[in-house]
């Protein structure tokens, strides 16, 4: 009956097995295709235990097998074979964190792994030239340093599914970068991993001189994530890979991503930081500083591209923006078709050159929806380079481009002299806007803006936007530069005046200027000569504030028609419009509610009151206007008044009704009795003395002036008498 070992049947007895020993043991699991660990234990060059031999045996398994490490001795272990084998195992995985006491990176910061084995290179020109050379699938190498081969680190030639994930290249374990060093990892398959989101998988590669220090393609699916390229463990220390630090020709690759942990530091290489081939997405990355962004360190180029089609570099969500510091030129693609840029920051220094610069048809650089913009600050030359044909189709939206040498800008194209619409151009030579006049309304949140635009009758329209424009690198104030996006209006194509107000999420800073963009199918104009943003004064309602209308007399009028406009902005000095609303009195129907003047019918005698909002375009003033619709005032107390007693308290009320409230009541002829008083408002009072009629004559009088008359009797009779005191003697 065959014994059982693990998940495979030997077809050995155990005494058998035992007598074969260990290395029989293991030969016959691999011939099995079971996972066999192949362990290194003594750094010698070739023999039993020693790394040549365990590749040897990985080689000649069925695998998915393993190499560790166990070799007796405390700190690094360093390995100095004179060959070492082409690497043809399928499912194999070389895992220096085996060797006790070392240990992944878990930090999110500076690199704590401790790595223990060490494969040194020769030097110059020396075999063997390559540390480890793949032809298998699937081939997983972690936990090791490897410095010092001349023609490469790491050369995978074929196959997928490879993961490279927690080495040091290009630097031993005493911190000494080689002079000359090849690639540190070439990856030629498809769908292959270099690091990972999880701090473990980070690589550190530093030191090469060969033209990249990372190359994966031309397969499909390549990951590069979470290494540092061109600066130390530490994450601040440079040291430089001599050329690009990283080539991804591989459609559908990712260089970083929006996860944490996902994107790459690649910084401090002589030149491109990354190049890349064709529909690769770029998320995540730090180009050109350290790990917390104070140390400029700097690529001679962010992202580099000879004809690349279809790449998106950043993006509008959260994490997948990228930042790009201190390079001599942020992003420079040298041709390709529909590569776009969004969300990015690229802030220059005081020797970097420019911000984007583009050769090709169809980019986009920004765009519309939120968080497409880019932050472009900071280049001595350019914020935006358009080179010469065939540079068309580039649009560039919605970005903040300012403090640089310029904004926007062609090479050696659309300079004077050279007509809208040129063929080979950059763009075709799109005009920009011209701005008249802009003005802004008292609280800053509105502007007027007029001018004119000019672009090629294409098929479409014209997307015009509007920014505050801001400084160039110099200090000069208001130049082609754009501080912030303000405003987006689509025009028709061709020439179009135009006049148009419009809102902002913020108010505009006093003493701003504010310049333009035309973008067509041709792509985006240079920024416009900008203009200064002038301040409005309010319009003010001007009209009778009430007016008193005789009932019966036929329709009111009320009229704001005297308003006016002080400054004449934006729109001259008349009104823009006019806006009238019903605050009091019965519901009328006006004659129109938009109109200069208002006319209605009064159904019944009361004040009618309106509020008349007067608009320049920019603000507005709003006043309440007033008509009291009223009857004839007359008198409705009778002549004859009531009767009193001399001596007794008197009172009695004259009475009116209609006119314009207040009445006032006043003697104006005879006499009244002894004690008695008419008040202003009507009221006859007091303890009068003297019997007998009383005659006197009472005038009323509104707060229009209406006066009426009436004369009236008071009889007084016996009553209590009232004796005047003697004086005392």
């Amino acid at each position: 009956m065959p014994r059982q070992m693990g998940s495979g049947t030997l077809g050995w007895s155990l005494p058998s097995i035992r007598a074969l020993g260990l290395a029989s043991v293991c030969w016959l699991m691999a011939e099995r295709g079971l996972a066999v660990t192949f362990t290194v234990t003594n750094s010698n060059d070739s023999g039993p235990g020693s790394f040549q031999q365990a590749i040897l045996d990985a080689n000649a398994s069925v695998g998915p097998d393993t190499i560790a490490f166990n070799i007796p001795g405390a700190g690094v272990h360093v390995l100095q074979p004179s060959q070492i084998p082409m690497i043809t195992a399928n499912g194999l995985t070389i895992d220096g964190f085996t060797q006790p006491g070392a240990q992944p990176n878990d930090s999110t910061g500076a690199d704590n792994a401790i790595r223990l084995i060490e494969l040194r290179g020769p030097g110059a020109y020396n075999f063997p030239a390559v540390a480890l050379w793949v032809t298998g699938n699937s081939i997983t190498i972690k936990g090791l340093i490897i410095s010092g081969y001349y023609a490469g680190a790491i050369r995978i030639d074929g196959g997928s599914g490879h993961l490279i994930a927690g080495n040091l290249l290009g630097m031993d374990s005493e911190g000494n970068v080689a002079t000359l060093q090849g690639m540190a990892i070439g990856i030629n398959g498809s769908a292959s991993s270099i690091g990972g989101v999880e701090p473990a998988a980070r690589n550190i590669i530093v030191g090469s001189s060969y033209i990249w220090a990372v190359s994966m393609g031309p397969g499909p699916g390549h990951r590069f994530q979470g290494n540092f390229v061109g600066v130390g463990p530490d994450g601040r220390t440079p040291f430089p890979n001599l050329q690009t630090g990283v080539l991804v020709d591989s459609p559908g690759g990712l260089v970083g991503g929006s996860a944490p942990g996902a994107g790459n530091l690649i910084s401090g290489n002589t030149l491109a930081g990354l190049q890349i081939g064709s529909d690769t997405v770029i998320e995540g990355n730090a180009f050109g500083t350290d790990l917390s962004g104070t140390i400029l360190l700097g690529n001679n180029g962010g992202v580099y591209s000879e004809g690349g089609s279809r790449n998106r570099i950043g993006g509008s969500l959260p994490g997948q923006g990228n930042r790009f510091v201190a390079n001599g030129a942020g992003i420079d693609l040298m041709g390709g078709d529909s590569n776009v840029i969004q969300g990015n920051l690229i802030l220059g220094c005081s020797h970097c050159g420019t911000g984007v610069l583009l050769l090709g048809t169809n980019h986009l650089v920004g765009g519309t929806a939120p968080g497409e913009a880019n932050w472009i600050e900071g280049f001595l030359g350019t914020g935006v380079l358009l080179y010469e044909s065939p540079t068309t189709g580039v649009r560039i939206l919605s970005n903040h481009i300012n403090n640089n040498g310029s904004g926007i800008a062609d090479y050696n194209g659309c300079g004077a002299g050279v007509a809208q619409g040129t063929p080979g151009n950059p763009n075709y030579c799109q005009s920009a806007p011209v701005l008249k006049r802009a003005v802004a309304s008292r609280d800053g949140f509105r502007i007027f803006v007029s001018g004119s635009q000019d672009s090629l009758p294409v098929a479409g329209t014209t997307e015009m936007q509007f920014f505050e424009a801001g400084d160039d690198v110099w200090g000069h104030r208001f130049q082609d530069e754009a501080a912030v996006f303000l405003h987006d209006e689509t025009l028709a194509a061709g020439y179009v005046p135009f006049e148009m107000v419009f809102g902002m999420s913020a108010p505009l800073k006093p003493g701003t200027y504010l310049n333009a963009t035309a973008t067509t199918s041709y792509g985006t104009s240079k920024f416009c000569q900008a203009v200064p943003i002038d301040s409005n004064v309010p319009p003010r309602v001007l009209g009778v504030p009430e007016q008193f209308v005789l009932f019966g007399s036929g329709a009111v009028t009320l009229d704001g028609s005297a308003s006016i406009d002080p400054d004449g902005l934006p729109n001259g000095a008349a009104i823009s419009s006019f806006a009238w609303q019903q605050l009091g009195g019965p519901p009328v129907t006006p004659s129109s509610n938009s109109s200069p003047t208002l006319s209605f019918d009064p159904p019944q005698p009361a004040s009618y009151g309106f509020n008349l909002t007067v608009s320049d375009g920019l603000d507005t003033d709003t006043t309440t206007l007033i008509a009291t619709v009223y009857v004839p005032l007359e008198v409705v107390s009778p002549a004859s008044l009531p009767r009193g007693r001399t001596g007794v308290a008197y009172s009695s009320r004259l009475l009116s009704s209609g006119g314009v409230l207040p009445v006032q009541w006043s003697v104006v002829g005879g006499r009244l009795p002894q004690n008695l008083i008419l008040s202003a408002d009507g009221l006859l009072f007091g303890t009068p003395l003297g019997r007998g009629r009383y005659v006197f004559s009472a005038e009323a009088r509104d707060r229009i002036g209406e006066v009426v008359q009436q004369t009236f009797t008071i009889d007084l009779g016996r009553g209590t008498v009232v004796v005047p005191p003697r004086a005392v003697r």
